[in-house]
């Protein structure tokens, strides 16, 4: 029987008709293959079984393929009574592996399975990966771009995917891009046939989970905490914790539940980069951003909007126009450069910890917004005034935040009454040209005269820098 869609699930292509033949000399193979957040891994776990199927969570034969990795992939099969080689001496010593490991010592290993299978969200690599195994079956999830940004912010919140120095710096920037990279990238990948499961349904709907099984030649399906076991395996317990063990449809929809602020405007944002993603899967369409995105004006007439060295390159200082999280990027770089070695920072409507990677010696950092996990970030609703215990906390600042307050002068009072001293960004009206700030869930829109006027008004001593990429202000308030 062809492998085919589940009607009303929202898959716009099906599999080139490999059927499943339970008489095959070789088993099946599947490659998951998705963004990030899109239930790769809930599909990873269910396809597999002990003793009888295994999909590994991104082993990165292509991305990062490593002794490492591989040890990881290696013990998740173990406890999926899958025995997969050792690693030879030579490779140990090495640290790396060769793509053609995989072909000539994994594979064989898993000849004796039902369906053996990889997952990947590093979709720069999707085309070498096709072309180095006729899958049988390519999954493709999907999901709606708002929670995935949401989603993604929880990832690299809770795996601490950032790195000291910046080239690697896991940020809102970087989130942004990425997602407008891959939005892209789904849109080549599903031109090839394929099966798309949309995590809503995948979730929901008990038949489409039924089918899915069904159509992979797998009796039942397995348990959603089976394949892996990583170092995030904290994060990783939460998320089973919090989904009782099995599909759930807790975190479908989950941005019309999102508070307002930062977070949800970085959701919106990376939504109405790629409104052609929402009308491809069956989304809510957006309507585009009035200006074109400054970061798909930077990267050339080929049409792609995020060229993948830019996605990874956490040096990139963004586009000549205004792009609000690129200017985040922006104001901790500079703020970072003039915060002393032992400071002790509170970070207010942080969104992503991103700072803590580019303070000096001996700082320490914790992170303030709408919501959050300690010890590196704590919920307060800052929009309206409320901060934490301040502790032993010698600065505070807020970058990229001020404009998502409502009412900026109880936030600035609440700065002024915890006494210490902030540093601060803002983007002035009169220096945004015609921005439409709006668009950006910006919620005030003062002028340098009415900003300074409001930090007489409420206590605070400013210096300035006004303009220093071409847009924003960063400030230094000292409370009187």
């Amino acid at each position: 029987m062809p492998l085919s869609a589940v009607p009303g699930d929202g898959a716009k292509a099906v599999d080139d008709a490999k059927g499943v033949d339970d008489a095959r000399a070789t088993p099946a193979s599947v490659l998951v293959c998705g963004m990030m957040r899109s239930g790769s891994t809930l599909l990873c776990d269910l396809l597999s079984l002990p003793g009888r199927s295994y999909v590994m969570s991104e082993p990165m034969i292509f991305s990062g393929w490593d002794t490492a990795r591989y040890e990881e992939i290696r013990a998740a099969a173990t406890r999926l009574q899958v025995e997969l080689p050792a690693l030879p001496d030579e490779a140990v010593r090495a640290g790396t592996l060769p793509p053609q490991f995989f072909r000539e010592q994994v594979e064989p290993a898993l000849a004796a399975l039902d369906l053996w299978g990889m997952k990947e969200v590093m979709l720069d690599t999707w085309r070498p990966l096709v072309a180095y195994h006729d899958f049988d079956h390519l999954l493709v999830p999907v999901r709606d771009l708002r929670d995935v940004a949401l989603s993604a912010i929880d990832l690299v919140r809770g795996a601490y995917l950032a790195f000291p120095g910046g080239r690697r710096m896991r940020d809102e920037a970087w989130l942004v891009t990425r997602l407008a990279h891959d939005a892209h990238e789904i849109g080549q990948l599903t031109e090839r046939p394929h099966r798309l499961i949309r995590y809503e349904d995948l979730t929901t709907r008990q038949e489409v989970r039924e089918r899915l099984a069904e159509d992979l030649g797998l009796a039942r399906l397995g348990a959603t905490n089976a394949s892996r076991e990583t170092t995030t395996a904290g994060r990783r317990r939460r998320e089973v914790e919090k989904h009782g063990g099995a599909p759930s449809p807790l975190a479908v929809a989950r941005h019309r539940h999102e508070p307002a602020g930062p977070a949800r405007a970085l959701a919106d944002y990376a939504w109405r980069l790629s409104p052609g993603y929402s009308e491809r899967f069956g989304y809510d369409i957006p309507e585009p951003l009035a200006k074109p995105w400054p970061a798909r004006m930077a990267c050339g007439p080929s049409g792609h909007p995020a060229p993948w060295p830019l996605v990874q390159d956490g040096g990139w200082l963004g586009p000549r126009g205004l792009d609000p999280w690129f200017a985040r990027r922006r104001a901790r770089i500079l703020a970072s450069a003039n915060i002393a070695p032992d400071t002790r920072v509170l970070d207010i409507g942080c969104v992503l910890p991103a700072l803590r990677f580019m303070l000096a010696r001996g700082c320490t950092y914790l992170g303030v917004d709408l919501t959050g996990e300690p010890p590196l970030i704590v919920q307060a609703n800052w929009l309206e005034g409320e901060l934490p215990a301040l502790g032993e906390t010698s600065l505070i600042t807020a970058l990229g935040a001020l404009e998502f307050v409502p009412r900026p002068a109880d936030f600035l009072q609440a700065l002024r009454r915890a006494g210490r001293p902030v540093m601060l960004t803002y983007h002035a009206r009169d220096d945004t040209g015609q921005v439409l700030r709006e668009e950006l869930g910006w919620q005030n829109h003062l002028t340098r005269a009415e900003l300074l006027s409001l930090f007489e008004q409420c206590g605070l001593r400013p210096q300035v820098l006004w303009r220093f990429d071409g847009y924003q202000s960063l400030f230094r308030l000292t409370p009187e």
